[in-house]
């Protein structure tokens, strides 16, 4: 229900998972009370701390001069990896959220990822203070890899590039572990991929002890979309959550 996008009329565009959050923070004036109040409504487990409780757009300035605004803009890009990014940032400045920061100093594990890269993982480095608590909790931490590479954004990266760039953000080794695919998946299906990425490669020469490879694509690769506008069966390449799960709890 969350995921549904309305199709039509005035709020064409947008999914009832965003109204839903929209509706809550202008009743209680404030995003950290909406969420505890929707936690509350919909009795989830665990909590949802917003990293920022400031309005900000993300940005990226290319290295040819061009500047992309808003994660709309930059998410449907492909100049991303043909021109190189010059600064991914945050416009104002964003303060963390004092709660988040204390959840991360107070952390047993923290895991980053999978997800759109410049749009949703790294834009959390960006806002001031998140990196600073990362690095200070003793919490373990690890960066889970994406299993594809996002055409125009990340093409051709390995599993070292875009620990590169989450370092480049984060700090040198502040990563205990990374872990990453190492199942191949058949050509027919990759060739359905070649539009929008490709499998990310795993590099020859990478320390094993900090590098952690399992087979991590989920067997099941016929997925139902529970879209209005969407009724057709479609092949997604997705993590086994369970053998995630599994690969997290044997490294803490």
């Amino acid at each position: 229900m969350f995921n549904y996008r309305f199709d039509g009329g005035s709020l064409k565009g947008h999914s009832f998972g965003n109204l839903f959050i929209s509706a809550f923070e202008k009743i209680t004036g404030d995003l950290n009370k909406a969420l505890e109040e929707i936690a509350n409504v919909l009795k989830i487990k665990g909590k949802v701390l917003p990293i920022t409780l400031n309005k900000v757009q993300l940005r990226a300035k290319l290295e040819n001069g061009t500047e992309l605004k808003g994660e709309n803009e930059i998410n449907n890009s492909w100049l991303l990896s043909k021109f190189g990014i010059n600064k991914l940032f945050l416009k104002p400045r964003a303060k963390a959220n004092p709660k988040a920061v204390k959840a991360i100093l107070r952390a047993d594990l923290i895991v980053v990822g999978p997800g759109n890269f410049y749009c949703s993982i790294i834009p959390n480095l960006l806002v001031k203070g998140i990196p600073e608590a990362i690095k200070k909790s003793k919490a373990i931490k690890i960066y889970n890899c994406n299993l594809m590479t996002k055409y125009g954004h990340t093409d051709g990266f390995s599993v070292k590039d875009f620990t590169n760039v989450v370092e480049n953000y984060l700090g040198k080794n502040v990563l205990d572990y990374i872990i990453f695919n190492t199942k191949e998946i058949p050509t027919s299906l990759s060739k359905k991929y070649l539009s929008e990425g490709e499998i990310v490669k795993v590099d020859k020469k990478i320390n094993q002890k900090r590098f952690i490879g399992r087979k991590l694509i989920n067997s099941k690769l016929q997925f139902q979309i529970k879209d209005s506008a969407d009724k057709l069966k479609r092949t997604l390449i997705r993590h086994d959550s369970d053998k995630l799960a599994k690969t997290i709890i044997s490294l803490i």
